[in-house]
């Protein structure tokens, strides 16, 4: 893994936020997303070149600094929402190792990946589809490919809160968190070897990142 520096940082930040200057509402929306969330940093845990499929991507922005990151990444963006999609590719327009696709990630269809990302989804979905979207990256996936997962936690509780209360009202949804303990019993059930690191210092919200391999197949 890569240690990134302050001024690795800085530059990765600089050049998403130009990137998503296009309109006020783009900018507004990315400067708090790197504000309140360790967006850049948890980049080093994401291997420096493969092809990447990034399920539930929105507009864009961490296949944008997986790209800016390491330029030996290859990311391939599935969202839901096609207007987030369309957004993703208009901004992206130029990268040739970004492509963006509207789907369900529980349904759409893909072949074998080196590394796909789930940042911030699985606490959108019932427990239920959780478990079943984990098997299906699984059973898509060889011996030594990698599972990285970077969602919010339980604790610290006031952290958890907060973020309940924020996401309660951004989405108008239920919300479905595990406790780390939780989801790396549910990775390890699955199949894979689970390394979980806390990202929460120096942030509002109980940020977890979970990099899972997958081992050996049962024969």
């Amino acid at each position: 893994m890569r240690d990134f520096t302050v001024e690795d940082i800085k530059s990765i930040k600089k050049e998403i936020v130009r990137i998503y200057s296009q309109d006020f509402v783009s900018k507004m929306y990315t400067l708090l997303r790197l504000k309140l969330a360790p967006m850049i940093q948890m980049i080093k845990y994401v291997p420096e070149k493969g092809d990447i499929l990034d399920l539930g991507c929105g507009n864009g922005i961490v296949a944008n600094i997986l790209s800016l990151g390491a330029p030996e990444r290859k990311v391939y963006g599935v969202d839901l929402s096609v207007s987030r999609i369309e957004a993703a590719s208009r901004i992206s327009s130029g990268n040739p190792n970004l492509e963006f696709v509207a789907g369900d990630v529980n349904t759409v269809p893909f072949e074998r990946f080196e590394i796909v990302t789930l940042i911030d989804l699985l606490h959108h979905m019932p427990y239920e589809e959780q478990a079943a979207l984990l098997n299906k990256i699984y059973c898509k996936q060889n011996e030594g490919d990698l599972l990285i997962i970077k969602d919010l936690e339980k604790a610290p509780y006031w952290k958890y809160i907060f973020h309940y209360i924020q996401d309660s009202i951004s989405y108008r949804g239920r919300l479905y968190f595990r406790s780390a303990e939780d989801m790396e019993g549910l990775l390890k059930k699955t199949g894979y070897q689970v390394e979980t690191v806390s990202l929460a210092s120096g942030y509002p919200h109980p940020h977890v990142l979970y990099r899972c391999k997958k081992g050996q197949s049962n024969p």
